[in-house]
Order: structure tokens, then C-alpha cells, then sequence
């Protein structure tokens, strides 16, 4: 599940109890009869020393286009690969871009521009 705004730092504040309770109440809205969770990772970016609960964004002045210059791998000789998810403006911010771009990038370090 993925909080932001308010219910963000509503959820910053809460134990890792209450937060469960909270997501299997939701799940349990759209499934009745899910059963319960066997493991859990929560992140709480909020209460991080770095991130402070921000993620990648396209800043005020900049474009989507921008984000090919992250992907054009000839610039680097080919030798230094870029991945993560703010290299992927339609999918930024989310894991599964991270994953995607990680694979794409090491795709491409092994096959090169022949890669699709």
C-alpha cells in the first residue's frame, strides 16, 4: 500500500500494528474473506534521515523529455549503465520502475543497443 499527503504523515506516526490493522481492514473491504498476511516490509520514508519522505519528481521548469538524457547510454561509452525509478518519467516512483530500468540497463550492458 502506498500513503501520501496527509495520510502519509497520518500513518508516519502509527506502530507497525496499527498500520497492518488499518491495510488488512482496507484489503479485507475489496476481499472478505483474505486471509491473513504471513510477512510484512514497511517503509516509513517520513521518518528516514535522507529521503525525508520525498521520491522523484519532475521539478518545476523540467519536462518528461528530460529523463531520456538518463537513458542514452552512448554518452557514457557504454561503460557506466543508469537504472532506477526516476529514470522511467512514465512509471517514476514506484518500484516496479526500479526493477524494469535495472533489468533494461543491464540488458544493455550485456547486449548493447541490439537489446529489445
Amino acid at each position: 500500500m502506498f500513503n501520501i499527503g496527509d495520510k502519509a504523515l497520518e500513518f508516519s506516526d502509527k506502530t507497525d500494528d496499527e498500520v497492518l490493522t488499518s491495510a488488512m481492514a482496507t484489503i479485507r473491504k475489496w476481499y472478505p474473506s483474505a486471509p491473513n498476511y504471513v510477512r510484512y516490509a514497511r517503509s516509513n520514508w517520513i521518518k528516514e534521515t535522507y529521503s525525508k519522505g520525498s521520491y522523484s519528481y519532475i521539478k518545476k521548469g523540467a519536462s518528461f523529455s528530460d529523463c531520456d538524457s538518463y537513458t542514452e547510454f552512448d554518452s557514457t561509452n557504454q561503460k557506466v549503465f543508469f537504472a532506477g525509478e526516476a529514470t522511467m518519467c512514465d512509471m517514476m516512483g514506484s518500484a516496479h520502475a526500479a526493477y524494469i530500468s535495472g533489468v533494461d540497463a543491464a540488458m544493455f550492458a550485456i547486449y548493447g543497443h541490439d537489446y529489445d
